[in-house]
């Protein structure tokens, strides 16, 4: 399996992909990013990000940046963590093959 790595900065909104990390299970490792010290405008992290922002993961070959993508990433790679919620569509459509929605996802009328 490739290594993770979360590029972040505290306090940033890389501490939600930190979480996500955590809730993913899987081994990873932490390169923090001064943003004080403008290490994110080097050609090193653009290299990475190349809007200069905290957080990007890299996956092996693949980088994400953004943290809505990077928790949406994580939950299709290990699915084992079961932390993706099924949208009703997808759910309606896979009736027949026991479509749970799970504790994460109910619905409220």
């Amino acid at each position: 399996m490739s290594k993770l790595t979360l590029y972040h900065a505290s306090p940033s909104r890389s501490s939600i992909a930190l979480w996500m990390l955590e809730e993913v299970g899987e081994p990873y490792e932490v390169h923090l990013v001064s943003l004080s010290k403008g290490e994110n405008l080097t050609p090193d992290y653009k290299a990475i990000n190349p809007m200069g922002k905290v957080p990007a993961l890299r996956h092996g070959d693949t980088v994400i940046s953004e943290v809505a993508a990077i928790c949406t990433y994580l939950a299709d790679e290990f699915p084992a963590a079961k932390l993706n919620v099924r949208s009703a569509r997808r759910c309606a459509a896979s009736i027949s093959s026991g479509c749970s929605s799970g504790p994460a996802a109910s619905s409220r009328r």
